[in-house]
This record gives structure tokens, C-alpha cells and sequence, in this order.
């Protein structure tokens, strides 16, 4: 892994990477030097080897998982020092959850990891991984509602955090002389609720106006 990042690096190509890989703990991807990792729940590999059965089981209460769930500081550290972002992904657990009781686990353990690595200041983006319907902005309310954030960081998370993570930070994701002209322009307040990221009245990209 190490020397995969280091060549691509020579090459000026960034890497992101599964926050967990056959054979490397989340630690060893981020000592590697990726720009960001994937997938919150994975970091429970950073402490166990193997799901424990007992978190498959149905009726587990918040209680349970509140004592369960790794404790990571360690590695948060370590993402902060190396400014490494956590693309948490928590819509597509949250589904998974729904249709397949039995990985309801991977939601429980995600947000609490998220809302743990949030406090901790570990940079965390809005990704979609599979979803282009909901797309990011029902990413960014389960941040709010299910991870602790502010309005205002789930934006950031959504804005100048998820253009780092794809090395883009330099054009996008912030409102400076010089970036792209990217902007969405909403009818409501987003900061009094992030639902109304929604309320979309029109969209410029690149100076170009798109409205609905």
C-alpha cells in the first residue's frame, strides 16, 4: 500500500481507498497517505477481525451499541494529523439497514464512528456511493439528525470537505476569487434546516445559469 501511494504521488495522482483493505487496517491506509478513505463502519476493523455474531441480532438497543462500538481515538489522531477525510457513506448504510435486518449493525456502528470522528475534528465529506437519487443532500440531514453535526458543517462536509476528497479543493467546494463558479441557490435557509438544501431555485456551474 505504501509504496502504491508513493509512486502515484511521484506521478501527482491522488489516492482514495476503502477505509479498510485485505491485509492493512484503516491505520496503515492512512499512515499510506491516502486523501481520503471510505465507508465509516469499516473502521471497526482497526480494533476487531470479524463482525461479532451478537450484532446481527434483532431488538439491540441504543444502549447496547453506545457500549459496543470501537473506541478510535487513536486513529482519529492520526487522520487529523494527516488531514485524511472520512467519506462516511451513511444513506447507503441506513438503506442496507432497512432492507436486510440483519446489517442493521453497520448503521448503528456507523453513525456513532461518524459522530465520534466529527468531535474528534477528523474531516469528514458528503459522499453518495451508490445513491443518485437521494444524492448528497440526504447525506448531508443524516449528518445533522443522525451524527451530531451543525447545518453549517454538514455543508461544509457537502462543499469544500468532498472537494478535497477528490483533490478538486483548489477550484471547488468554497466561494473565493479564482474557484469555479459553482453555486446553489436555495429559496430557504439551510442553516435554520439542513432539509432546506432541498429548495433549490436555481444552479450555476462555471459561471453558467441553470434554473429549474
Amino acid at each position: 500500500m505504501i509504496k502504491i501511494v508513493s509512486e502515484a504521488k511521484k506521478q501527482n495522482i491522488p489516492v482514495w481507498a476503502h477505509a479498510w483493505l485485505q491485509g492493512a487496517k484503516p491505520s496503515d491506509i492512512v499512515k499510506a497517505g491516502c486523501i481520503s478513505i471510505s465507508h465509516a463502519p469499516l473502521l471497526i476493523y482497526e480494533k476487531i477481525n470479524k463482525v461479532p455474531d451478537s450484532w446481527k441480532k434483532a431488538g439491540l438497543v441504543a444502549d447496547f451499541w453506545d457500549k459496543n462500538v470501537p473506541a478510535l481515538d487513536e486513529l482519529f489522531i492520526q487522520m487529523k494529523q494527516r488531514h485524511t477525510i472520512l467519506d462516511a457513506t451513511l444513506l447507503t448504510y441506513k438503506k442496507w439497514a432497512i432492507t436486510d435486518t440483519t446489517m442493521r449493525w453497520d448503521y448503528e456502528i456507523a453513525k456513532r464512528i461518524v459522530s465520534r470522528a466529527y468531535a474528534s475534528g477528523v474531516p469528514i465529506c458528503a459522499g453518495t456511493d451508490d445513491d443518485q437519487d437521494q444524492f448528497v443532500q440526504e447525506e448531508m440531514r443524516l449528518l445533522v439528525a443522525d451524527a451530531g453535526f451543525s447545518p453549517f458543517d454538514a455543508i461544509v462536509a457537502a462543499t469544500n470537505n468532498s472537494a478535497a476528497a477528490v483533490n478538486l479543493d483548489g477550484t471547488k467546494g468554497s466561494i473565493a476569487v479564482g474557484m469555479d463558479a459553482d453555486l446553489l441557490i436555495l429559496t430557504r435557509n439551510p442553516l435554520e434546516n439542513i432539509d432546506n438544501v432541498k429548495s433549490v431555485d436555481l444552479v450555476i456551474k462555471r459561471g453558467w445559469i441553470y434554473q429549474r
